[in-house]
């Protein structure tokens, strides 16, 4: 009997620690429940919001295989977030205008209208226009010029009356581009194609954003001279007054300061007209005749083995 009895002892003993142990749970996780939903973590609070389902370029349309939606905490969403994919692709505005990361939620004021042009186009404003100019490789290999900046454009050309002049013809430009990126971060990574195939060249494309009388100046400039981009502080909106500089200011002593003081020979020319083929012309080029002198060989005398000395 004290056998049987101590087994029902500790069956009973196991069912109401059992008991116990669930009725400890089912407080904590009411206790839980109730700290989170205090705190703003409940369920009812999160929503759902149109973010990227893959890295979007700037300039080109959005689709909606590029589109996902992802649980968001309503206190938190950005102004201009999308809470729908329908949402979004049935606006005006799906261009994006600047580059929009895996996982960021899409805001209708980084946007733009489709009508306004794709890749560069809409990130210009009205009124303005983009010039292209070229600079030297290793002045964006350096990220000096880069999409953002402001700079200053300086022309270097030559005088009639010999050695060269430097002017600083716009002020406070500002950069919208560097070989095709638009932003900053598109810029330092290097855009998709640039990735599959790097090519080094002699010159890169800078675009600047210009007033249609300020693109005149430059158009000229670059025609009669050498164009140079200076970077100046994010700040610095100052004009400021300059002549230029020539050689003979910047070097009073230099000794040659025009082109008449320096003789340079040429090396003499062929005439090209001499040198026509019959491939060029189509007529069998003519040779001159060489005369042939007839060389006439001395023959030895004959002699009559039948003579007999009389």
């Amino acid at each position: 009997m004290s056998g049987s009895s101590q087994s029902k002892r500790a069956r009973l003993g196991a069912i109401g620690f059992t008991v116990v142990a669930i009725a400890l749970a089912l407080f904590s996780a009411i206790l839980l429940a109730k700290l989170m939903k205090g705190r703003g973590y409940d369920q009812d609070a999160l929503v759902n919001v149109v973010v990227a389902k893959q890295e979007l370029q700037p300039g080109l349309g959005i689709e909606d295989a590029q589109l996902e939606l992802k649980l968001w905490p309503k206190k938190s969403i950005p102004k201009g977030a999308f809470r729908s994919k329908k949402t979004l692709l049935a606006s005006a505005n799906k261009v994006p205008l600047h580059t929009i990361l895996e996982g960021e939620p899409i805001l209708a004021g980084r946007l733009s209208h489709p009508k306004k042009g794709s890749g560069m186009a809409p990130l210009i404003p009205q009124d303005l226009r983009a010039f292209p100019v070229k600079i030297e490789r290793w002045v964006a290999a350096s990220k000096m010029v880069y999409p953002g900046a402001l700079v200053d454009v300086m022309s270097t050309v030559k005088l009639e009356e010999g050695g060269f002049t430097s002017r600083t013809i716009l002020q406070g430009v500002k950069v919208i581009a560097v070989n095709g990126a638009v932003d900053g971060m598109t810029f330092i990574r290097g855009t998709p194609k640039q990735k599959k195939k790097q090519v080094k060249k002699a010159m890169s494309v800078a675009t600047l954003l210009l007033t249609p009388s300020e693109a005149e100046e430059l158009a000229l400039a670059t025609r009669i001279g050498k164009i140079d981009i200076v970077l100046r502080s994010a700040s610095d909106e100052a004009k400021f007054e300059t002549d230029g500089v020539n050689v003979k200011a910047l070097y009073p002593s230099l000794a040659v300061t025009t082109e008449d003081d320096v003789k340079v020979r040429r090396p003499a020319q062929s005439n090209p007209k001499r040198r026509r083929t019959r491939r060029a012309t189509g007529v069998r080029a003519k040779r001159p005749l060489k005369k042939l002198r007839k060389r006439r060989k001395k023959s030895p005398a004959k002699t009559n083995s039948n003579m007999v000395g009389g």
